[in-house]
């Protein structure tokens, strides 16, 4: 195995770790797999959406999700990792109607921590016209 595909498959964990953490419910375990400076980037039209970071915001952003979407039914479809990079095929309910959303959320990782994530969204109608919470 090289370096390379040593890294990918740390980072792969890791992010694979991030999701079982969210679906469980432990954000004081999903903190230890963040940078203290992570920058999560989340779309405007988002009811939630803004650029977070440190682990501070990250915490606000966690409560203002848990008010949309229903985080303990998420689903990973899949990972893809290469490097310092990893995509994750999400699907997840939307807490009020019950209707699956999907999105891909990219992560970049340094020293084995999750530095920043972006999100983008399939179909976000679920989503769109909700007041901002932030």
């Amino acid at each position: 195995m090289t370096t390379t595909e040593s890294l990918t498959e740390k980072n792969r964990a890791i992010v694979a770790e991030l999701y079982d953490c969210i679906a469980a419910g432990t954000p004081e375990k999903i903190a230890t797999l963040m940078a203290e400076d992570v920058v999560i980037l989340e779309p405007d039209y988002l009811p939630y959406g803004k650029t977070y970071r440190g682990l501070g915001e990250f915490s606000e952003l966690f409560g203002a999700i848990g008010q949309f979407l229903d985080l303990s039914e998420i689903r990973v479809h899949y990972l893809i990792a290469d490097g310092d990079r990893v995509a994750a095929a999400l699907g997840i309910r939307d807490a009020e109607s019950g209707e699956w959303c999907d999105m891909l959320e990219q992560s970049t990782l340094r020293d084995g921590k999750i530095v920043e994530m972006k999100l983008f969204y399939h179909d976000a109608q679920t989503m769109i016209g909700k007041p901002k919470v932030v």
